[in-house]
């Protein structure tokens, strides 16, 4: 890493990131318009459905390019893209990228083994953990069974995925310390989540001064 200069990033996104759709979305968006804010340089790979193609001008102002995998919405994804993969392993042999920074651990499947960079994963959600509890909530024994093969397909999963990657990043400690005792995962940072004070800025209103009652009003067993 040199010090003169702000990093070169490709960042790995499951959509393409955005203000005004979902959550994970408006959290990666913001990521990537702080990375430039603080002169890093940041190319992004991302799915893109098509609903989204309209607001791919809003985040290329804050990426020096951006290579998008086009689908018709985010409901599935490939078991695997051999083209993305071929193109994020010539794009990291072919550029100074100093890291990869994988949003979600699932991605990990179109990403090369051998990359020659380290990687970074910012986990939004540990899945195996999330399907087990919508397990619970289930009232039908059907979806209960489908919900906890998916947590177990999950976790099979995620017992390979975490252990490619240099850096996890979760947004809360009991996250950490799943991913530590379930997958003896190693180098997990917690980066609690916070809030875009640019665009979520408290109105600037001024609050009545309270006024103290003169005339109180007495109980009637208080009256003289």
């Amino acid at each position: 890493m040199r010090s003169n200069r702000g990093l070169n990033i490709l960042l790995f996104s499951p959509y393409l990131p955005a203000a005004d759709t979902t959550a994970c979305a408006r959290k990666i968006y913001d990521s990537i318009r702080a990375l430039h804010k603080n002169g890093h340089n940041t190319w992004l790979f991302s799915f893109c459905s098509e609903e989204d193609k309209g607001r791919i001008g809003i985040i290329s102002k804050y990426c020096k390019e951006i290579y998008l995998e086009s689908r018709k919405d985010y409901n599935v994804y490939p078991r695997r893209c051999i083209n993305l993969i071929r193109n994020i392993e010539y794009f990291c042999k072919n550029h100074p990228i100093d890291l990869l920074q994988c949003e979600n651990s699932y991605l990990c499947r179109y990403i090369p083994e051998k990359i020659g960079i380290p990687t970074v994963l910012v986990e939004h959600e540990v899945l195996s953990i999330s399907f087990k509890g919508r397990a619970k909530f289930e009232r039908s024994l059907i979806n209960k069974f489908i919900w906890l093969a998916r947590s177990l397909k999950k976790s099979i999963e995620e017992s390979k995925w975490y252990l490619r990657f240099n850096v996890i990043i979760v947004f809360t400690k009991e996250e950490k310390e799943i991913i530590e005792k379930k997958y003896k995962a190693k180098k997990i940072t917690v980066i609690p989540l916070g809030i875009n004070s640019e665009n979520y800025a408290p109105e600037a209103t001024k609050e009545k001064p309270y006024a103290y009652p003169y005339n109180i009003i007495k109980p009637n067993f208080m009256k003289n």
